[in-house]
């Protein structure tokens, strides 16, 4: 009765968790057909010469903020895409996130010139969510927490069903033993 008892309390609480990360999973797929469009500006961004170099993160950043683009201080995630497909015959770009109320996004090539600019506030918010971020604040533990009772729950709904299973077996034996007696 305990672990029936465990599954169901367990399993309320974290249906608000899992119900709030299979919510965001899926405006991520289809933010497009929900509405949510972003706002997009593509640069023209000077086209690379044989003889130039492709700039690490870190100066490709910083060269695309001294071109006036972004304040470097307003930027609070850097990622590198350089395994990408390719912008100017090179693969990958390099993307900025700002601390901004519409977390814009900018995209910087490989040679630090800034190539899109992506607005997208509701968009942004759900998948920050979706990957344990909340305006700028770590909530992995959210993500953690719909992970954890996703497994506590699959394992006491295995117990469940093992004894249920075990139970039926039972019944079943006595219903044979007691035809066979009678």
């Amino acid at each position: 009765m305990k672990t029936r008892k465990y599954h169901l309390w367990v399993g309320l609480i974290a249906s608000i968790f899992i119900f709030v990360e299979a919510l965001t999973g899926m405006l991520l797929v289809h933010t497009s057909s929900m509405g949510f469009n972003k706002q997009v500006q593509t640069y023209e961004a000077p086209a690379a010469s044989s003889d130039q170099q492709t700039l690490n993160v870190a100066e490709a950043v910083l060269k695309a903020s001294q071109s006036g683009a972004f304040d470097l201080s307003e930027a609070r995630l850097v990622m590198n895409h350089t395994l990408g497909d390719g912008h100017h015959g090179q693969a990958g770009d390099y993307k900025v996130r700002l601390r901004d109320d519409d977390q814009t996004l900018y995209v910087i090539d490989l040679y630090g010139n800034v190539i899109r600019k992506e607005v997208n506030a509701v968009n942004n918010f759900v998948r920050d969510l979706h990957f344990g971020e909340l305006y700028g604040k770590d909530i992995t533990w959210f993500v953690d927490i719909a992970a954890i009772a996703i497994m506590f729950l699959t394992a006491t709904g295995i117990i469940l069903s093992i004894r249920v299973l075990k139970a039926g077996s039972i019944r079943k034996n006595k219903r044979k033993k007691a035809e066979a007696a009678g």
